[in-house]
């Protein structure tokens, strides 16, 4: 993920670094990640998504409230994303197709995680589905390229919790 325009005068204005120097330490992805972690601790406010990337914004929140915990940067890059991809549909109308499909697999993991993280007021999931942690661990677990990701579910689905009920999305 390539920082935009518009990102880079966010975040220049955040941490006070020129836009050649920000560039320069943002042109690999791993390294924008951490600089995005850096700014999360900034003060951000909700009117900011309006300025900057989602993608960048969704980075912003995601790691912010990660901040403190020992999660990979891999991983919590893995979680924005996976928030960017389904927020929006879900959003609009859940797939319950997905859902009650009987395969285990990561995109239903990232689907499941985003529904009951963002959408647990609006959308008793523990009720319909009662194992759903369990599927998402189990689809996480076979996605083998975040070796932790899975024994993380349950502390993922309180951080989304947290960003939702804060009203960051």
């Amino acid at each position: 993920m390539g920082l935009n325009d518009k990102d880079i005068k966010y975040i220049v204005k955040k941490l006070a670094v020129s836009p050649q120097t920000l560039r320069k330490l943002t042109e690999e992805e791993n390294d924008a990640n951490l600089i995005l972690n850096e700014t999360s601790i900034r003060h951000i406010k909700k009117s900011d998504a309006l300025k900057i990337d989602p993608l960048t914004y969704i980075k912003l929140i995601v790691f912010r409230y990660s901040y403190d915990a020992e999660f990979e940067m891999a991983e919590k890059d893995y979680i924005a994303k996976s928030i960017y991809i389904n927020y929006p549909s879900i959003k609009d109308c859940p797939n319950y197709f997905l859902i009650h499909q009987d395969m285990i697999g990561e995109k239903k993991s990232q689907y499941l995680l985003v529904l009951s993280g963002f959408f647990h007021d609006q959308f008793p999931i523990r009720i319909l589905y009662p194992n759903y942690k369990k599927q998402i661990e189990d689809g996480f677990k076979s996605q083998g390229k975040l070796k932790d990701l899975n024994k993380h579910v349950e502390n993922w689905l309180d951080i989304l919790k947290e960003i939702h009920i804060k009203k960051w999305l």
